[in-house]
């Protein structure tokens, strides 16, 4: 319908029956839809339909664990853009009170493969 391409992130464990782990699932997205701003991936929504739970979020199709070769490592110049991008992102998360607990090359997105901007993945 909005002629969008997104990312469906399909948790696999079901959450049914644990009130809690739902309300947890909720979080992340939650979080993400407060922080606005130009290194954060976008989330569009969060469901949970026969006990699975997914969200739908900003497709951006290279995440920085594709990018790392033992044999070939990222320039150091590029390693740093991405370093104080992503610091951007945790600093304006932390000013709401936020904090990524799981950051990792994979939540890592670049917008346009090895040489575009990082975005986080909440």
């Amino acid at each position: 319908m909005l002629d969008r391409v997104v990312t469906i992130k399909v948790i696999n464990q079901p959450v049914t029956d644990d009130l809690e782990f739902h309300e947890s699932l909720q979080c992340g997205p939650r979080f993400a839809a407060r922080l606005t701003h130009s290194n954060v991936a976008t989330d569009h929504d969060f469901q949970v339909e026969d006990g699975t739970a997914y969200i739908v979020m900003e497709f951006l199709s290279h995440s920085l664990d594709k990018h790392i070769h033992p044999e070939q490592p990222i320039p150091y110049r590029r390693a740093s853009e991405i370093a104080i991008e992503v610091s951007r992102d945790l600093a304006h998360a932390h000013t709401r009170g936020v904090i990524h607990r799981d950051i990792k090359p994979g939540n890592i997105l670049l917008t346009s493969g090895s040489g575009g901007s990082a975005r986080l993945r909440w």
